[in-house]
């Protein structure tokens, strides 16, 4: 987005863009635009053979190696002594967005994105709740920018409150398990509110050390719990955001005063924009 009186950008993201053939509407030649950001790329290229990843070979610097053997050279990526815990062995066909997100699990980062500026982001995950606000709406501010529409709800059906991975190394008896019950006498699904369990089953394999994998069990239940509180609002459009922002949502005739992760946002040239979130829960 660019402003030309101004002299100010706000990117947006890189994307490779897709163009259905033009239509005529009767007053004007229409054009639709797909745009796909650079994890296409990513998908599109697959292995042609096997491929076999040494035992004790760095994890994030083989996600980087894979990425600058493609030709990236816009990557920011925070490092991690994990390796390998045993040689890895990828499938023909397999695609190098495949291979770069197993190898993120093992060590319980997120999933590969490319930020607006471009950039292929490599960094662990961090519990929502540990996020810091980087953008606020308030409707009773001055300067508000919410619009009319601003709906939210909660569903709790099915919700897990007990949650069981077990991970797998295939080429060692190393067997790594972690259990993680919900306790929280302010969630309303968790085990003392609601009187019984409510169990899941994961099974992974190759996560790296116990501490990953009782750091990813709690992502797992973050990930569950979250889903019973959300939001959509439009406001005027604000091109400052990026890849699951952390927001502060106040909206007092709804009784909203919480923060959110925003899992979805879209935004239209006639200047609006809508907004889907989750709310932030402790875990």
């Amino acid at each position: 987005m660019y402003l030309p009186k101004e002299n100010i950008e706000f990117p947006l993201g890189i994307f490779l863009i897709s163009t259905n053939p033009p239509q005529d509407s009767g007053s004007l030649i229409d054009v639709e635009l797909q745009g796909y950001d650079k994890t296409i790329i990513l998908k599109r290229d697959t292995l042609d053979s096997f491929r076999i990843i040494p035992s004790d070979t760095n994890i994030v610097n083989e996600c980087v190696r894979i990425l600058a053997e493609m030709g990236f050279t816009r990557i920011r990526a925070l490092p991690n002594d994990a390796v390998t815990q045993r040689a890895i062995t990828f499938e023909p066909a397999t695609s190098k967005l495949q291979m770069i997100n197993d190898f993120l699990q093992m060590i319980n980062y997120n999933v590969i994105y490319f930020d607006r500026h471009g950039f292929a982001i490599i960094e662990p995950y961090q519990l929502p709740t540990l996020r810091r606000v980087e953008i606020a709406y308030d409707v009773d501010s001055l300067t508000s920018v919410i619009e009319p529409g601003l709906s939210s709800g909660i569903d709790l059906f099915n919700i897990p409150n007990k949650f069981n991975v077990v991970s797998m190394n295939y080429e060692s008896e190393q067997v790594l398990t972690a259990t993680y019950e919900n306790r929280n006498p302010l969630s309303p699904v968790s085990i003392d509110r609601v009187g019984w369990r409510n169990s899941i089953n994961y099974q992974v394999t190759d996560i790296t050390s116990q501490s990953v994998l009782d750091d990813y069990i709690r992502r797992l239940a973050y990930n569950y719990m979250d889903k019973y509180s959300y939001a959509e609002f439009p406001t005027q459009n604000i091109p400052l955001h990026d890849y699951y922002n952390c927001i502060h949502l106040s909206y007092p005739r709804l009784n909203i005063n919480a923060a959110f992760m925003e899992t979805n946002w879209t935004m239209k040239f006639n200047g609006n924009m809508t907004h889907k979130a989750r709310r932030k829960m402790e875990v």
